[in-house]
């Protein structure tokens, strides 16, 4: 089974071939050895399944060093068995009703399973709280959950508890009628609120990374992306900011706030070549989901005590 490379907030899965050349379904099947070769053929006719930089056919034969990408969520959803159930992880519910459950994930768990045999997830927490969840969602591997989030990433997680109200939300997340706000610290002063609206790309070279970056030759698919960055209080080298997005695209926050030239603190990924020092000395990236404004006019809120970053 392949290894984590990158998180599972509406992400890439990125898998590195070595060895001798292979079909590009073939090796998949090696991958997840529980998806039999004609799966992954149907999937890979289906989905945009990315090899170095273009898109993938079953046939296409890995050479040595090559990179597949493909979304995160879709191993799972090619798997029928649902997650272990795993009371030890922590299910904090901020709000309950008979449809809709508000989760706030704490910092250093993944969302979901890779794998069925994957314990330690919210995922693995939700099947043993509420295994009623089976069947809903994506796939079997992610139970009612209507989004994801970075595994260095605490707060809100949706999950429903019906079929109907698990179209509708994804629905609304879909047409973007879903506001996120988050909350973060980034390096520097900032004084005034700034709007990054800059496309994202895959990285050419380094397939578990965005860019804002986008060479004049590139032929793949743009991602359009808007952060909204407003300054809250500042200390003498850092800013407490409220991060507001509509779009969901992978690392979005992390990468537009290097490019505005704040990287969030802890981001060992984007941050300053000068400030990483300080970056590994925090431990973690300083990054919660805070808020979720939906189109019906409800609202669900995770407090974060800033206190537990200091």
């Amino acid at each position: 089974m392949s290894s984590r490379n990158v998180p599972d907030y509406d992400g890439c899965l990125i898998l590195r071939h070595s060895g001798p050349p292979t079909r590009l379904d073939h090796f998949l099947h090696q991958q997840f050895p529980d998806l039999s070769i004609q799966r992954w053929k149907r999937a890979i006719e289906t989905t945009e399944v990315m090899v170095d930089g273009r898109p993938g056919r079953k046939g296409t034969m890995l050479t040595e060093a090559s990179c597949v990408c493909l979304p995160s969520w879709l191993p799972t959803s090619l798997t029928s068995r649902a997650p272990v159930p795993d009371p030890t992880v922590p299910v904090e519910v901020v709000f309950e009703d008979d449809e809709l459950l508000v989760l706030n994930k704490p910092a250093g768990i993944h969302t979901h399973p890779l794998s069925p045999d994957e314990t330690g997830t919210l995922a693995n927490g939700l099947m043993a709280a509420y295994p009623g969840l089976e069947g809903i969602g994506f796939s079997h591997l992610q139970p009612g959950l209507l989004n994801r989030l970075d595994r260095d990433t605490s707060g809100l997680v949706l999950a429903a508890k019906t079929r109907e109200s698990w179209n509708k939300y994804r629905q609304w997340f879909t047409q973007k009628e879903i506001t996120k706000i988050y909350l973060g610290i980034i390096h520097g002063i900032l004084d005034e609120p700034l709007t990054v609206e800059l496309p994202l790309i895959h990285h050419p070279r380094h397939h578990d990374k965005m860019t804002t970056h986008i060479p004049a030759i590139y032929r793949g698919r743009r991602l359009p992306a808007v952060t909204i960055i407003e300054p809250l209080d500042h200390s003498t080298s850092t800013t407490r900011v409220r991060l507001t997005m509509k779009t969901g695209v992978m690392h979005q926050l992390r990468v537009h706030c290097a490019a505005a030239g704040h990287p969030l603190v802890g981001d060992l990924v984007y941050g300053n070549p000068e400030t990483r020092d300080i970056d590994e000395q925090i431990g973690r990236l300083r990054l919660h989901a805070f808020r979720l404004q939906c189109p019906d006019g409800r609202q669900f809120t995770a407090p974060l005590n800033w206190e537990d970053w200091s």
